[in-house]
Order: structure tokens, then sequence, then C-alpha cells
């Protein structure tokens, strides 16, 4: 085997902060990699973690859509998917063996400057995934052809759809065409023109794959169970043969800074006015940028952010007020995005905001602002590397810092800079980007849907079209070589007959000198804790009063205590590198916690604070109230959540507890009913230590904890005995299939929704459910997404699931497709339904698969500590005994056929199944009525009868 040159070595370093007296000390882990190179250019980076029996590779290319031909845009994207179609020695999905080795975190993503595929695989998978990588690097050609291409062009196109039919989603195709010159590489949005996608032709196919998938434009990293001799061989092996590619040039950094300032009016199918305004920022990795991003936090990262405090609490203009910057290899983009309050004047809200950043621009953040900035972006990242793989681990970090730096280490080099900024320099450099050439885009609501469409076509008709004067630096890496083939690919991918044995912690419980019992379950992989208080409440416990009131009771508690307001909640939370979040699911609701170890006991007594001594101040239920109307007009204008708040009440009947929105934010007259006492209520009867369980997972002991514990709720009393109201009654299956339909006029796609109820999660017969459900519509192998997506193209994905519930639970079939094809898609719903019952019932092939599947998954499905909380809150909530997890394989292995065919008889019967589709109904309500379904019935977004 020939010698790779080994480029970097680095050891673990720690970088630790100490800011002045009073703030936080943080010491943020480092990833310690190895970095070495193929002779044929590829790069390879490894990094050692031991802690689960996993493996995440990540394969980038250094292509996105910048690199995209006058013509062509959104092909990189669709060249993304085309990857999954197979290879010349495996003609088959490309998902199905990681789906049988229980690969986790899967997937392919496309943004402006590079091209990404990753999956998290057991340790003893990992040949299998390096030669599927491998050979759709090397061997993909001969495996595409026009079939394949239109097959994806299909798919990306109902993605595409799928995007635009949400509201506001056409903005960035306004946004960058208007912040970018015509000839600028970002100028185009990476999912591109329907003109465009519909040009890709096959030597377009062929000529990207030479272009940019040789291996010396390629960069994998090896994450997890790993060494570096153990990943060089085998990467060796698999990947030396494949040709280098050409030579590929850089593109040289061009912000295109805008001088003048310029805004657009665009009127659109939205609920609410929506304020955007960018600049033309520095690129990846300059100092700039990263002062910029404290700026960013500091203008509009939360509630103690400026424009926040200005905004939304001083002059109460907007619901919500946002700003970041979007980070890219030639220039970036700094964006303030702020949603206006119904009523409100956008004139006066950009008034507001103009003189907000002059201040800003003029005084800069102090010291305190800074240093909560700082603590922010590391406690992120240190959240982040928990995890190997995905979209957001130690992965990523290590190839994007390789992909656009040539560093896999860059981050070290950016918290440098964060760590030692000063006011002074963030002020200037705010300044100097900031100061002006901003563009405005104002979305206003229209609800003539041709006049909106005519508006938006005209706009984009108004952009130009250019694609030239791109400036690039060569790459300075040397000559390569190929390698002899050492992989004999006509056996076919490698069969993994080893599978790694699941390591979960053993849960500790004990209960604190008031009875409040707590639950811990181990995790030391990275200084992180995370504290879950349980209650037994959520939507279900809005029977008997105000529709909305859990999810209104339970988002006031980060409000502000007894002793605190809001801001003053979340500054304290800042200073700790603390994330807090309370809500409500279907039965449960919960206030959580994720702090470093080393701020955990203040962090607890700020929870025990906020769950003790909620304010409910009045000038704050105003506010929530205005937030949580407008979250109700975009559920009422988003064709998911339009389908989410009238389906349960259709299922399971007036005064269920579950006849509710499932989105738990009520209707627009409760909300405007909500009282304080009403919200006082919700807490006697649910926010009391009788009624909670403490969940905790991560890196501390039952010694080291239990004291603080103590200290923060040993003393918490049950003053009041207020009964909650959940009367979880059995409800009847309607006799006959019912179908709703809700118009959405203009509608690219419809949704729909085919509902019926099944068994609570704590029956018996659940494992059975969810395998039953995996093969029939819950992975991307099943039978409603290989159907509808792959074989036909009518839809980006068409699934099922079951959500989880006390009582009875659920089931859906979902399938957002194009407009033209809704009938038909439900028909093909419909079909195999009935064959899933009938003529063709599920196979024992595919009952295994899936089996296997999930058993093989589960050392990647616990990764972290927040899959560890997760279990544990399952574990609770359907009374599983405390080693639920550990006998999960022999559950699994112990579900037979007959057990998954009873599932099945159990769950899907099309003949009581309640079809809610959201679509235009000038177009879809014939084909859907002649299809003779049942009873049909046009509903309003809140389920009253039209017609």
């Amino acid at each position: 085997m020939p010698k790779i040159p080994v480029l970097v070595a680095t050891a673990l370093l720690a970088i630790t902060v100490q800011w002045p007296a009073g703030a936080a000390v943080l010491t943020t882990p480092d990833i310690a990699y190895t970095r070495m190179q193929l002779p044929n250019g590829l790069t390879l980076i490894v990094h050692e973690d031991h802690k689960a029996p996993i493996v995440a590779l990540s394969v980038y290319y250094h292509v996105g859509s910048k690199n995209e031909p006058q013509g062509r845009s959104g092909f990189a994207h669709l060249f993304e998917h085309l990857m999954f179609q197979g290879s010349e020695n495996h003609a088959d999905e490309y998902f199905l063996p990681f789906e049988l080795v229980g690969a986790t975190d899967m997937n392919g993503t496309t943004w402006l400057d590079r091209t990404n595929y990753f999956e998290t695989v057991p340790t003893t998978a990992l040949d299998m995934a390096l030669w599927m990588e491998s050979d759709r690097m090397g061997h993909l050609l001969g495996a595409i052809g026009q079939k394949q291409l239109d097959e994806q062009r299909g798919v990306v196109q109902n993605e595409k759809r799928q995007g635009e039919n949400q509201p506001y989603g056409r903005v960035f195709t306004i946004l960058q065409a208007n912040v970018f010159p015509a000839n600028h590489p970002y100028h185009h949005t990476t999912i591109g023109s329907m003109q465009d996608l519909n040009a890709a032709a096959l030597n377009d196919v062929k000529n990207w794959f030479r272009e940019y998938y040789g291996a010396a434009n390629a960069t994998i990293v090896l994450a997890g169970d790993i060494t570096p001799a153990q990943a060089r061989a085998k990467v060796m092996r698999y990947f030396s043969d494949i040709a280098a590619g050409p030579r590929l040039r850089r593109p040289q950094p061009w912000v295109a800074a805008r001088t003048v300032s310029s805004r657009v009016v665009m009127p659109d199918k939205v609920p609410l006015v929506r304020i955007y305004r960018a600049w033309n920022v520095p690129q990846l990795g300059t100092t700039d940028l990263l002062r910029l991003q404290l700026a960013a936090r500091a203008l509009g990262g939360g509630k103690t952010s400026r424009l926040y405090q200005r905004l939304v609490y001083r002059d109460k203009l907007a619901n919500r007020v946002s700003a970041g910057t979007m980070a890219f290899e030639m220039a970036s983009m700094f964006l303030i995005q702020v949603d206006v309050r119904k009523g409100i004047d956008p004139l006066r809200v950009e008034a507001a905001l103009n003189d907000e950043l002059a201040h800003f621009l003029k005084q800069g953040p102090n010291q305190d602002e800074l240093q909560r900035a700082r603590m922010g972006a590391l406690a992120s990242f240190t959240r982040g590397i928990e995890k190997v793989g995905g979209f957001a681990g130690k992965a990523k970090v290590l190839a994007e810092g390789q992909v656009y730096r040539q560093d896999p280490g860059a981050y070290r080099k950016d918290f440098v800079i964060l760590n030692t900024a000063t006011p002074g320099q963030v002020r200037s450099t705010a300044k100097r980007w900031l100061g002006q050439g901003d563009f405005t885009l104002v979305v206003e609501p229209n609800p003539d849907v041709q006049a909106a469409a005519t508006a938006y076509a005209k706009l984009q008709k108004g952009l130009p079209a250019a694609r030239t004067g791109v400036t690039f630096i060569a790459d300075p890496v040397a000559s390569y070589q190929t390698g002899a083939r050492s992989v004999n690919r006509g056996q076919g991918v490698p069969i993994v007959t080893r599978f790694p044995d699941l390591s979960f912690p053993i849960l500790q419980r004990v209960r604190l000198a008031n009875g409040i019992p707590v639950v811990l379950a181990e995790r030391h992989a990275v200084p992180l804790v995370q504290v879950e208080l349980l209650f037994d409440g959520g939507y279900a416990a809005d029977q008997g009063h105000k529709l909305g009131t859990s999810r209104f009771a339970m988002s006031m508690l980060d409000e502000g205590t007894s002793s605190m307001d809001s801001v003053q909640l979340a500054q304290r939370l800042e200073r700790l590198g603390a994330r807090l979040r309370t809500g409500s699911s279907l039965d449960a609701s919960t206030i959580y916690l994720s702090t470093l170890q080393s701020e955990l006991q203040p962090a607890l007594q700020l929870l025990a604070d906020v769950a003790r001594n909620p304010a409910f101040r009045q000038v704050d239920i105003e506010r929530v109230r205005q937030q949580v109307l407008a979250r109700i007009a975009q559920e009422q204008a988003r064709p998911v959540s339009m389908a989410l708040r009238t389906l349960p009440p259709l299922l399971y009947g007036k005064g269920h507890p579950y006849a509710i929105p499932f989105t738990g934010s009520g209707t627009e007259a409760s909300v405007k009913a909500m009282r304080r006492g009403d919200l006082l209520a919700y807490q006697a009867a649910v926010l009391r230590p009788d009624n909670v369980q403490i969940l905790i997972s991560g890196d501390t002991t039952l010694a080291k904890i239990l004291p603080q514990l103590e200290r923060a709720f040993s003393s918490w009393e049950v003053h009041s005995q207020v009964p909650l109201h959940k009367q979880l009654t059995k409800v009847k299956r309607p006799a006959v299939p019912r179908v709703f339909l809700i118009d959405h006029p203009g509608s690219a796609q419809s949704i729909i929704f085919a509902g019926v109820l099944a068994p609570s999660t704590r029956d018996s017969r659940s494992l059975a459910i969810d395998t039953m459900n995996q093969a029939f519509g819950g992975s991307f192998t099943s039978r409603l997404n290989m159907n509808l997506r792959e074989d036909k193209h009518w839809a980006y994905g068409s699934f099922s699931f079951a959500q989880n519930a006390q009582g009875q639970r659920l089931f859906v079939l979902y399938a957002p497709v194009q407009t033209d094809k809704t009938a038909a898609s439900v028909a093909e719903l419909l079909r195999e339904s009935r064959e899933l019952i009938g003529k063709r019932p599920l196979s024992t092939a595919e009952i295994e698969k899936v089996k296997l599947s999930q058993i093989r998954s589960l050392p990647g499905d616990y990764e972290t500590g927040a899959d560890v909380l997760s279990a544990m809150a399952g574990i609770v909530q359907y009374g599983r005994a405390d080693d639920y997890v550990q006998n999960l394989r022999r559950n699994i292995q112990a579900l037979d056929d007959g057990s998954i065919q009873a599932a099945v008889r159990e769950v899907v019967q099309p003949s009581h199944y309640t079809w809610v589709i959201v679509g235009d109904l000038s177009k879809i309500e014939k084909p859907v009525r002649k299809l003779g379904l049942g009873e049909v019935k046009v509903i309003d977004t809140s389920g009253r009868v039209l017609r």
C-alpha cells in the first residue's frame, strides 16, 4: 500500500476563556483530528470518539449552486438527488443497504458553495458505507440515464413547489437577486427555476460529474469509533483508484458591497407583513464577519437584544425580530427579519429599526452584551459537537474548515477572534458594513391570489440573469496519481454480518425530600447537563378550559418570575450559556434546561424559579397574546398546519381532550378571551410538585446533583387541590369514509391527509404498530414513498406516522403532491392501503428489513444526552420499564409476521379513513369528488362546513 502523507496531526486542545469578575469561565472542548491526503488528491480527516460504537461518514464536494452555468440554475441540487439513484455496481435505491444496517443521520444537501452527503453507521458497517460512497464517486455515470434524470427532476420540482407553497417561501429568490449583482454566482437560489430544471439534459449530468466529482475535489471526514490507522487503510482500499478529476480553481472573495440603499415591496399570500433588511458582508474566515456575528447577537439575538427590546417590548410594533449572518465562501449576508404586528404601518417599523440601528452604529455594544454573545456562541458550539455526524456534529465542523479554509481546525481561530473582540472593534466593523448599501424587502398580505402571482412574476421578470465576471485563483495542490484498483466491485456491496450492542445508561431513581421523583442517566461525553421537568398536562389538559391554555400558560413561564422580568431572566441565562425551553405537547407540559456542567447550580436555581414562581404579568400576557394570534394566522396560512388544526377534531369528536388543533395554539377567539386567571388556574392544576418528575441526562452524578436539586426544589409544596381534567374516553371510528376539502387558492401543491385512530402508545401492540408503519410509510424505502416519490415523482415525499399519545393515537397518511396529481395521488394512497390489508400484505422480507434497521440503528439513536432524555420521557409517560431501551433489541426480534399483520389490520382501515385535503379547489374538487370516496364537504380552517 502506498504511503499516504499525513499533513496535520493535532492533539486535544482546550480553549479557556476568563472574562471579567462575575462572568462565567468556559472551557471549550476541542476536536482532535488527523488529516491526510491520498495520492489522487482526496483529503481524509479522522476524529476519534469512542463514546458509542458508531462512525459518522461525511463526504463534501467543493461544488454548489455558485458553479452552475447560465441557464442551469438548480442543477447542483438536482445532481445531488441523482447521486441517490444507485451506481454502476449497485443498481438499486442508495438508501436500502443503509437501512439494513441501521444508519442514522443520513442525508445529502446542496448549498451555494458545496454539496455534502453524510450518514452515521454502526462501526462494523463502515466498510459497506465506504464502498457505497466510493462507488458513486467513481462509478456513477453508467447508472444514470434519461429515466433517472426525469424522475429526480420531478422530485426536485415538487420540492420547489413545496417550499414556495409556504408563506414567505419565495423570499430568497427576490432577496438574492437584489442583494447580489447579476454576474455574481450568488445571484440565484440553490433550488433554481422551473425553466432551468426543465432544460437540464443528460449531457449536463455527465459533464457536471466529470468536472466536479473527482477525488481531488472531495473531502471525507470519519468521526467516531475508529482510529486514524484504520481509517487510512479503509479509505485507501475503496477510494485510491478513483480519478482525481480536472484541476479546479477557487473563486476569489467577491463581497459585492453595496453603496446605495434600495427596497422592494412584494405582495404575497401571507398572513402578516414581514420586513427583511439585508447587507452584503465579508466571507467566511474573516475577522470582520466574526465581529458582525457578535453584532448580530447584540442587535437581534433574542429577547435581550436591542431590536427586540425596541420593536417588541417598548414600541410594540413587532411580534418577533431576529438578526444573523449567512456565511458563505465568496461573500456573506447580514440579515434582519421583523414580523410586524397586525394593523401596524410597516413604515413605522422601518423608522424604529433605522433609529435603533443608528444608535447601535454610533455607540456599539457594551461589554456585558459581548460577554453574553460570546458565551452563547461557545455554548452552542459545545452542544453541537456532542454528535459525531448529522447536520451540526463534529464531522461537519472539520469538513467545512477544510473545504472552505484548508484548515479543519479553523473554528479555533474563530473563537480567538470572538473572545478577544472589543466593543469598539465590533462597533467600527458594524459601522463599516451596515452603515450603507442595505436592501429592504417588505412582504405584504394580498388576498388576491392572481394579483400576488402576477406581482411575483413581474419581480422575477425584472431580474437580470447574466452570469459572467467571476475571478478564480489557482488551487495550490500538487499533481495527483491514481492507485491500483484494490476492490473487486463485481462482488457487490459488502455484506455486514456483525453489529455492535447498544450501550444505554442505567437509570438511577431517587426522591427529593418533598417526594418529587428524580431519574438520572449519566452521560459524560461533553460537559453538558440536560434537565427536564415533566408534568402531566399538555394540550389535552385544555379540556374544560379555553383552547390553547396549556401552550399559552407554558409559553409565559420564561416571561419572568416574581423576582425577575423576562429580560433579566434571559440575561442571566445568556451569561450562563444556558438554554431554557418551556412548552407543551399533546399529553405533557415541560420545562427544559440545557446547561454547561460548570454552571449547573445557578442554572438549576433559575429553573426552579421559573417553575415555582411565574409572574404572569399583564403586560407580558398582552405581548404574548399578540404573538400567539400571529402564530395562529401563520398556521392558517400553511397547508400542513391547516390539516393538523382540522383533522383531530374531526376524528376524536366534540368534547374529547384530543379534539383540538394539534398545534396546541387554540383558536383566535379563545386566545383573545384568555385571562390571567386562566393561566393561574392551569398553574394550580398542572405546575405542582405532586405532578412532576425531574429527568436528568448528562455530565453529572447523583451524588453531585442531588444536593443541588434539594436546595432548588425541596421546599416546593402543594398549596391547593385542583383536579386535572383529562378524560381520555375511547372513540369509535366513523362507519364510512369522509372527505373534507379546504380551499387554498393558487396553491402549487395539495396536502393530503388520511387519518384514522389507533391504539395508545401505552398499548402492548405499540411496538408492532411502529414496525408496521416503518414498512408502510415510515422510511425512505417504504411503500408510500417509493410509490409517490420514486416511482411517480408526484411528491417530494409521502409518508405515514403515528402520533404518540396516552389515549388513542392519530395514525396519518401524508402526501404533499403537485396539484394536477391530487386525485390520482389520493387513489394511490387508497390502493396502497387496500392492498396492504388485502392481496399484497407486507412480506417477510419487508418486515425483516424494518426489524433489522430498528435493531441496528439503536447505537446511533441514543448517541446524545438529548436522545437519552427523550427515551427517559417515554419511559415515564407510557409506563415502560426502566430497562425498556436495553430490551428493545430482544423485543423487536420477538415480533413475528403474525403480530405485524395483526397491527396492520388493527390500524390500516381505509373504509374508516377521514380525508383532509388542502389545495386549490377550483382545480382539485371535481376530480376528488369523482373518486367516490364518500361524502365530501368543504370546510374552512376552523372546521366550519361551507358546503
